[in-house]
């Protein structure tokens, strides 16, 4: 690329036009596109990346229309992954969207999927042996990566912080993680994370959320994935 597209000149005088021609190379994955990583992908394209690949087997449904990016009554019904990817590249038409619709449930999904050389990955599910599995074998392969802990059940924005996993409380899907990455003797887990305890739920089965919350961590998860890929530009 000789030049930096209109679309992201405002990026390139923030960044310089290198960095911006080298974010434009770059491949992201992100797994789990509704509330968090669909806010994920959003801030990820508008920054420039210029391949994403987009994990999940959900559809829209009418609840995720309160704090869902992709949530409209229009892709009521339609697969996530595909509703995003059509959004991606109404922000940049010269990017790469990849889409694969369905869960991961195996190691060797997880396995097949990391094949690719992937220079960030942005762990956006609440899937307890997915979610380790796909860790570690993120550290496995050196991929540098992101995982959410849980945005749901919260209202107060001001405590959200990337912090390692080791450092998280108040949060039960944290305190989760936080035992499993101990049993696999796993360390250096960088996550996105609220102190906030939960409030009460309403009903016994769901957790409830707000629109802003999964949003924030979404964008805390871009941010994590642009500075990182910007620290790999500056080596």
């Amino acid at each position: 690329m000789n030049s930096i597209p209109e679309r992201f000149s405002r990026t390139a005088l923030l960044t310089g036009d290198d960095a911006a021609k080298f974010l434009a190379q770059k491949k992201v994955l992100i797994v789990g596109v509704g509330g968090v990583g669909g806010y994920a992908a959003e801030n990820i394209v508008r920054a420039g990346i210029g391949e994403v690949t987009l994990v999940d087997g959900d559809k829209v449904d009418i609840s995720n229309c309160n704090r869902q990016i992709i949530a409209l009554d229009s892709t009521v019904g339609s697969p996530k992954t595909e509703v995003l990817a059509a959004r991606c590249r109404e922000i940049n038409p010269d990017g790469k969207f990849n889409v694969i619709n369905r869960f991961l449930k195996t190691p060797e999904d997880i396995s097949s999927l990391l094949e690719e050389n992937f220079d960030f990955a942005v762990d956006a599910i609440d899937d307890v042996p997915v979610k380790t599995e796909l860790i570690r074998q993120l550290k496995q392969r050196n991929i540098p990566f992101i995982s959410s802990m849980g945005a749901g059940g919260k209202l107060d924005p001001s405590g959200v912080e990337i912090a390692d996993i080791s450092k998280t409380h108040g949060c039960p899907l944290a305190r989760i993680m936080r035992g499993k990455m101990k049993e696999l003797r796993l360390k250096n887990i960088p996550t996105v994370f609220s102190p906030e305890l939960p409030l009460r739920s309403f009903t016994d089965r769901k957790i409830g959320s707000i629109s802003y919350m999964p949003a924030i961590f979404g964008c805390f998860c871009a941010s994590a994935a642009i500075r990182e890929l910007l620290k790999q530009q500056s080596l």
